[in-house]
């Protein structure tokens, strides 16, 4: 199992949307906490 971290805080809104579909595409499990910072964790088996 891998783990990727990213921190996306200041990237644009659209960015985000953009990583946030990729990865949902991939399968991966997607973990939000701290909307402040908006960081995620994106877990693949």
């Amino acid at each position: 199992m891998k783990i990727v971290t990213l921190n996306m805080r200041g990237w644009g809104s659209s960015a985000k949307r953009r990583k946030l579909s990729q990865f949902l595409k991939a399968g991966g499990l997607l973990l939000l906490w701290n909307s402040g910072i908006f960081s995620l964790n994106h877990v693949i088996n």
